[in-house]
């Protein structure tokens, strides 16, 4: 029986399958669309053809089979990336920050240990301008002392 099915089909599964190379070529230039369009189309041209033959009927489940696992992982594609947290003005301040950091140690030194040292010294500096008064007479008190102790 199927030696009799196969002849009389093969007309009609002929032109349904020679339409799946086209696509492939298609695919290959870049001519066909995204991948899901391609196997849209080519499930659509063997759907006909798929009771036709076993063969065929086992390319068509293939290709079902890969439209439901490109589906899958395109859904799962899309959950990940939904899940991935990205704030553009996080981005920003971040970016900010790294810009800032390595202008500083250009400009203080090699590293964040050379940075925070020179902040500290020019944070004493800083005290030291805006204590100037009771900064003098802390010196003058130390030097009444050696003087007194000598």
């Amino acid at each position: 029986m199927k030696n009799w099915r196969q002849p009389s089909n093969a007309w009609k599964m002929d032109e349904r399958l020679l339409r799946v190379p086209r696509l492939r070529m298609l695919i290959r230039v870049g001519e066909a669309g995204s991948a899901s369009e391609c196997l849209s189309r080519a499930i659509r041209e063997l759907a006909p053809v798929s009771n036709l033959d076993e063969t065929a009927g086992n390319l068509y489940s293939q290709l079902m089979e890969i439209d439901s696992l490109l589906n899958d992982f395109n859904h799962d594609l899309s959950d990940y990336q939904d899940s991935l947290e990205f704030s553009e003005e996080d981005y920003m301040t971040i970016t900010e920050r790294l810009n800032e950091i390595n202008r500083l140690k250009t400009k203080y030194g090699t590293d964040i240990a050379g940075i925070l040292d020179y902040g500290i010294k020019q944070q004493k500096k800083i005290q030291k301008k805006e204590d100037y008064e009771n900064y003098i007479a802390d010196l003058k008190r130390d030097l009444a002392q050696k003087r007194a102790a000598a």
